[in-house]
């Protein structure tokens, strides 16, 4: 893995993939920064953007840096939001699981 990737790095990849589901699927727009809430009742996506989301990044990993992923895992799934409480705590779940692909 390439040892310049860190989570700031992968922030802009995360908001953006937001945005363009966000489009994509004709949900309310929301000004999508690092904090934004991704899920709950004022969520930017609902629990199937949140799906695409979680495909199209693992998508974008591999191609961007030639890591296949599985953002899913058990302490992902242990938490109630996960990391997917907002662009900033997803972008560095990705980065924790690209070093454990190491």
């Amino acid at each position: 893995m390439d040892k310049k990737i860190n989570p700031k790095k992968l922030l802009p990849i995360v908001i953006k993939t937001i945005k363009e589901i966000i489009k994509e699927n004709e949900l309310p727009s929301v000004e999508i920064e690092e904090g934004t809430e991704l899920l709950g009742e004022n969520g930017a996506l609902d629990s199937m953007g949140i799906v695409e989301l979680v495909s199209e990044l693992e998508m974008v990993i591999e191609d961007s840096y030639g890591k296949t992923i599985s953002l899913f895992d058990d302490e992902m799934l242990s938490d109630i939001n996960g990391p997917f409480e907002s662009p900033k705590l997803l972008s560095k779940h990705i980065y924790s699981v690209l070093l454990k692909e190491e």
